[in-house]
């Protein structure tokens, strides 16, 4: 009996110890912030037109990195104007050459802008090795300039609302399909940070929202071409960047749970005609019109966001922690054209066996930023956020890798395009986003 007693003496100890040392660990993670931010154009050259149905440039696509450090640890937020990103390790290795951010700290995103190239590692591709050379060289620069910038920095959070997304989910006579359905569920919900160096002046903004870039996907001007552009992302970033011109701050659009959420008003839009079928038609250059005017208006929303934000730190913690889930996977369809795909009143999906799925979330004092590859639907991401026991809390997809669709319950009974375009079986979501909580609490 009395070793008993001594050996619940000894762990009860050795927990107080442990417990101890944990809260000095947490505390010590806490100094002062410094923030750095970067951007540059990928100068596509000439030679690279024409190819994957791109005959030009309408707009520049960007590379966008945002630093952070406390003293302690170093982290860096990285946006590419793309529609996804491969080769994320080589893409890692340039930010930390340029940075000194370890790997495991770097987040990469793609702004998943539909008017841009695909660039897979690996093509042998003559011209995808050129639009890829000019990629890791926007990359390099963007990182030095954010590093080389790197001050003193305080930043804070908060949310709005926006009504430039709708679901895109309806049902037609056919199936659902594409189209624009204001009955759906859409998370209008406009989350801002906002980054002043010590003086006031704004060093960056960023703004989380959910809804796929993609008003000019597929459209085409009135002579028949096809043009690159950061999209919606891109025009939303500029109108920011414009109104802050004379303090030279950088906007970033990071995208949210967009799975399901088209812009409200896209060039090349989908309508139901009289037998209830859902048809495409293109408005040509006059789409270029509607992505201004839906820019102006994302990004005036950010702006007025960003410029009621009056509690803002300037000593945070700094953290990343990675992590995963196991999820069931399941058969793509074989790759189709975007012509040939179409509703449908019946499906029969089938489980392939398992899938991991990375998570990553990093937190700025008391905001955390959650990173997945998947296309989450809104109804999640939404979900996610309210239920975070962190309350100023984003979700970012697309990052560090792309992995598709991942859809709600609900989707895979309606047979929907994000249900059977996935690689995740039913269920998988609901799954992930529980793991997201759990990983949320043990930052609290």
């Amino acid at each position: 009996m009395r070793n008993r007693k001594w050996m619940l003496l000894i762990w009860l100890l050795l927990i107080f110890s442990l417990n101890t040392q944990n809260g000095a660990a947490a505390k010590s993670l806490v100094g002062p912030l410094q923030v750095g931010a970067g951007q540059a154009a990928i100068q596509i050259p000439e030679g690279f037109f024409p190819t994957q149905g791109f005959d030009g440039i309408h707009d520049d696509l960007y590379v966008k990195t945002l630093l952070f450090n406390n003293g302690i640890i170093q982290t860096a937020i990285v946006s590419v104007d793309m529609t996804s990103l491969s080769n994320i390790d080589g893409m890692k290795e340039v930010v930390q050459k340029n940075t000194g951010v370890k790997p495991e700290n770097i987040f990469i995103y793609a702004a998943h802008n539909f008017s841009s190239p695909h660039v897979f590692g690996g093509d042998g591709d003559k011209k995808t090795a050129m639009f890829a050379q000019a990629l890791n060289k926007a990359l390099a620069t963007s990182a030095k300039e954010a590093s080389a910038g790197l001050k003193a920095a305080k930043i804070g959070y908060d949310t709005g609302i926006s009504n430039v997304n709708i679901n895109r989910d309806i049902l037609t006579t056919e199936g659902w399909w594409h189209g624009s359905n204001a009955a759906a569920y859409s998370d209008k919900e406009l989350g801002v940070m906002k980054i002043d160096d010590v003086s006031g002046k704004a060093l960056a903004i960023f703004m989380n929202y959910s809804v796929q870039s993609s008003v000019l996907d597929e459209s085409v001007s009135n002579e028949g071409k096809r043009m690159i552009s950061a999209d919606l992302a891109g025009a939303a970033t500029k109108y920011i960047e414009e109104k802050y011109k004379a303090a030279g701050t950088i906007a970033f659009f990071g995208i949210g749970s967009a799975g399901d959420q088209s812009p409200i008003l896209m060039a090349n839009r989908y309508t139901m005609n009289d037998s209830g079928i859902s048809v495409r038609k293109d408005i040509h250059d006059t789409g270029y019109i509607v992505l201004g005017l839906l820019g102006e208006r994302l990004g005036a929303d950010a702006v007025s966001v960003a410029q009621n934000i009056t509690d803002k730190q300037s000593e945070v913690d700094l953290t990343v922690i990675n992590d995963s889930v196991i999820c069931q996977s399941q058969k793509m369809p074989e790759r189709q054209k975007p012509a040939d795909m179409k509703p449908v009143k019946q499906y029969a999906y089938q489980e392939t066996g398992e899938i991991k799925v990375p998570i990553a979330i990093m937190k700025v004092g008391n905001i955390a930023i959650v990173g997945v590859q998947p296309e989450l639907a809104a109804i999640i991401g939404a979900d996610i956020k309210k239920k975070s026991p962190i309350k100023n809390t984003l979700v970012l997809t697309m990052v560090n890798g792309a992995a598709k669709y991942m859809a709600d319950k609900d989707s895979y009974d309606k047979f929907t395009y994000e249900a059977r375009n996935s690689h995740h079986a039913k269920g998988s979501a609901e799954r992930v986003e529980a793991k997201i909580l759990s990983m949320l609490e043990t930052l609290k």
